[in-house]
């Protein structure tokens, strides 16, 4: 899994897929999902930080299933 690579290595693999790739349809596509995730980025961490500026209004709920 790509995403579970990124955020445990801290740097995300396509500019150098980008780079390594010689086709140039490969390279634009490589260019394009490397926007995405730095949007998805942006994102998560517009997110965590509105979590954790209000985090006594986030509240957790948990669920059991049900087994019987």
């Amino acid at each position: 899994m790509q995403g579970h690579r990124i955020g445990e290595r801290g740097h995300c693999p396509l500019p150098e897929a980008e780079d390594s790739t010689p086709d140039p349809h490969g390279k634009a596509m490589f260019k394009t999902l490397g926007r995405e995730e730095e949007g998805h980025l942006a994102l998560l961490e517009e997110e965590l930080e509105w979590v954790t500026k209000y985090r006594k209004y986030c509240t957790l709920h948990r669920f059991s299933l049900r087994t019987d």
